[in-house]
C-alpha cells in the first residue's frame, strides 16, 4: 500500500458455541483484529467492529480479490479499499 510495508498473519478458528468461524489477524503495524467469517456461493465475508471485507478466490487458489468497507453506524458503508493478492511461489 504505497510506500507502506505491511505485513500480518490470520489464524481462522471455529466458535462451535456460536457455530461461527472466526478469523484474528495480527498485523506488522501491531494491530489486531478479530472478525466473524463466513462462506456463501464463492465468497467469503469477513464482519468485525465498524468493517467488512468480501473476498474471493481464483479457480487456482492463487490470487484473492477483496473489496473492504468501512462503517461507523453499522447501516452505511463506505468503500475503503480494492486489494489484489498473490500467492508468490
Amino acid at each position: 500500500m504505497g510506500n507502506l510495508e505491511l505485513g500480518g498473519v490470520e489464524i481462522i478458528g471455529y466458535d462451535a458455541e456460536r457455530r461461527i468461524y472466526t478469523s484474528h489477524f495480527f498485523d506488522s503495524q501491531g494491530h489486531v483484529t478479530v472478525d466473524d467469517l463466513a462462506y456463501d456461493d464463492g465468497t467469503w465475508t469477513w464482519m468485525g467492529a465498524g468493517a467488512r471485507t468480501f473476498g474471493e478466490f481464483s479457480e487456482d487458489g492463487k490470487t484473492q480479490r477483496a473489496r473492504h468497507e468501512n462503517s461507523e453506524d453499522g447501516i452505511e458503508w463506505r468503500p475503503s479499499m480494492d486489494v489484489t493478492l498473490r500467492k508468490i511461489e
